[in-house]
């Protein structure tokens, strides 16, 4: 109620943040919908056919739509999401923003940035990332922390 045609307004929906680990995940998914790790990770897959605007949430490439997956355009439902996270060597990167929609870190791993995007959240499902998330000087979450020496 109260939201528009596009969905925007209405009631406060809680999402799962993008910089969550593994273990912040399956607590979230549990808490919220009473799904178990597995089904977390059925759901997730969905990104196989989704795309992200960086000019609404600040994830992906300005001017363009960016998939968790190539060619995520054709949303087309396969497990590509889980494979490519596997298959490609990520970086993490910071991409400031510009006006209300805030600076972010998002994985990549086409230095040209043409390819598929993955969040925090995406790679938490084959890293285990618990303890090294951290917010950085200017306030952003989603920087990582290298433990070198225990």
């Amino acid at each position: 109620e109260g939201a528009d045609e596009k969905g925007y307004g209405g009631p406060e929906v809680i999402m799962y943040e993008p910089h969550m680990t593994t273990h912040e995940m399956i607590e979230f998914f549990d808490e919220r919908f009473g799904l178990d790790a597995y089904e977390m990770t059925v759901l997730m897959g969905v990104h196989s056919a989704a795309v992200a605007h960086r000019e609404n949430l600040g994830f992906g490439n300005i001017g363009r739509e960016d998939g968790w997956v190539a060619e995520a355009e054709e949303y087309k439902l396969s497990n590509l999401y889980y494979t490519s996270m596997l298959e490609r060597v990520w970086e993490l990167d910071k991409f400031e923003n510009e006006g209300v929609v805030p600076d972010r870190y998002q994985w990549y791993f086409d230095e040209e940035d043409e390819g598929p995007i993955m969040l925090t959240v995406d790679m938490s499902l084959i890293l285990d990332l618990e303890g090294l998330v951290v917010t950085d000087s200017k306030g952003v979450a989603g920087k990582m922390m290298c433990i070198a020496h225990p």
